[in-house]
C-alpha cells in the first residue's frame, strides 16, 4: 500500500514540475512577444566622456605660438613643400623671406691705381666692362667666395657695374672685416646691385667721336722754358656728350706747373705706379657743336738733350662717345745749328 502511495506522489511531482516548466517557458515567450524584437529595442542612453578643462596660462607666462617657416624658394608661398603656406583655419600663414643683404652706402672703396679695368666676372679672364681711374670712388655690392674680387658700381657718370680685384681698391671700411660685411654674390639671390635701374634720361649715342686737338703755346720751346699744353675737346654731334673725361700722361721731359679747365671742368693730378704724372679733366657735358678746354702749364726739364724729340699723348671719351686720341710732338733745339753762309 505504502509503495503504491509513494509511486503516485512521485508521478504527481513529475507532472507538476513539467507543468511548471511549460508555464515558465510560455510566460517567457509571451513577455518577449509583448516587448517586440531586439532590433526594435530603444537605443541605449548616450555615454559622455569627461574632458579635463585646459590648464590656464598665467598672465605673466609665455604663450605658445606657431613658428613661421622661412620661404625657402623665393616665391613667398610659405616654403617649397608640405604645408602649402595656409593655416588650418583658412587664414594666411605668416611668411618670412630673406632678401640679400643690402649693400650699405658705407661700403665704398677708392681706386688706387692709374687705370683699373672692371670685368664682367670675378677674374682677369673675363671681358672688360668699363674702366675706372685713380681716385674714383665706387660702391661695393658683393664679393666672390674667396673675397678676392668685388662687384662694384659704377663707372663715374654711368650705371655700369663690374668686378675689380679687391687688392687694387682701398676700402673705406676695415678690410679685415670685408668677408663679413660684403655679401657673397648669388648666395641667397641675385645681388641687388645687378638690379640697379638705368638712368631715367639716358643720353643718345653720339654718331661721331669727340675731336681732341693738342697744341703747344709757344710752339717752340727749349730746356727750362715754360709753355702751355692746350687740349681742346670739340663735340661735332647734334647731341650733347655726357661725362666727358680727358686724360694726359706727361712725358718724363715735362714737369707740371699748373692746371686749369674751362666750362666748369674739374682737373686733378695723380701719380701712376711707374712714377709718371697723370692729368685728369672731367666735364659733366660737352654741348653739341661746342668745345671745352683744359690747359696744362709745363716746364721742360733742364737735362733734356738738344735734338731730343718727344710726344705728349692724350685721350678723351664720354658716356655716349667712344675714345679718341690726340698728340703733339715737342722738339728741342738741334745739336748743330744751320750754317747760313
Amino acid at each position: 500500500m505504502q509503495k503504491q502511495m509513494r509511486q503516485k506522489q512521485a508521478s504527481w511531482l513529475r507532472r507538476y514540475w513539467v507543468a511548471a516548466a511549460i508555464g515558465a517557458i510560455m510566460a517567457l515567450a509571451f513577455g518577449l512577444a509583448a516587448e517586440g524584437p531586439a532590433w526594435a529595442a530603444q537605443p541605449a542612453a548616450k555615454v559622455y566622456q569627461t574632458v579635463p578643462r585646459p590648464t590656464a596660462t598665467p598672465d605673466n607666462g609665455p604663450v605658445a605660438t606657431a613658428t613661421p617657416r622661412p620661404d625657402d624658394n623665393g616665391d613667398r608661398d610659405g616654403g617649397s613643400g608640405g604645408t602649402g603656406g595656409q593655416e588650418e583655419d583658412g587664414g594666411s600663414a605668416p611668411v618670412f623671406f630673406f632678401a640679400p643683404p643690402d649693400a650699405s652706402a658705407d661700403l665704398t672703396a677708392v681706386v688706387t691705381v692709374a687705370t683699373l679695368n672692371m670685368r664682367e666676372g670675378p677674374g682677369a679672364a673675363f671681358p672688360a666692362a668699363g674702366v675706372l681711374r685713380s681716385g674714383d670712388e665706387v660702391q661695393v655690392l658683393a664679393r666672390n667666395e674667396a673675397n678676392t674680387w668685388w662687384l662694384v658700381c659704377c663707372v663715374p657718370g654711368t650705371s655700369d657695374q663690374g668686378w675689380v680685384s679687391a687688392q687694387l681698391v682701398e676700402p673705406k671700411f676695415e678690410r679685415a672685416q670685408s668677408a663679413g660685411l660684403i655679401p657673397v654674390f648669388g648666395a641667397q639671390a641675385e645681388v641687388a646691385a645687378a638690379e640697379t635701374p638705368e638712368p631715367a634720361a639716358q643720353a643718345q649715342a653720339a654718331r661721331l667721336p669727340l675731336v681732341l686737338d693738342v697744341s703747344l703755346d709757344p710752339p717752340i720751346v727749349w730746356q727750362g722754358q715754360t709753355a702751355d699744353l692746350i687740349l681742346e675737346v670739340s663735340n661735332p654731334n647734334l647731341e650733347d656728350v655726357r661725362n666727358v673725361e680727358l686724360s694726359d700722361q706727361l712725358p718724363a721731359q715735362l714737369e707740371l706747373v699748373s692746371l686749369s679747365a674751362s666750362n666748369g671742368g674739374r682737373v686733378s693730378e695723380q701719380t701712376t705706379p711707374e712714377g709718371a704724372t697723370l692729368i685728369l679733366a672731367r666735364w659733366n657735358t660737352a654741348p653739341a657743336g661746342a668745345s671745352v678746354r683744359a690747359v696744362i702749364t709745363v716746364k721742360v726739364v733742364e737735362d733734356v738733350e738738344d735734338g731730343d724729340v718727344f710726344d705728349n699723348l692724350a685721350a678723351v671719351r664720354g658716356t655716349n662717345a667712344t675714345y679718341t686720341t690726340g698728340a703733339v710732338s715737342i722738339g728741342m733745339p738741334p745739336k748743330l745749328l744751320p750754317d747760313f753762309r
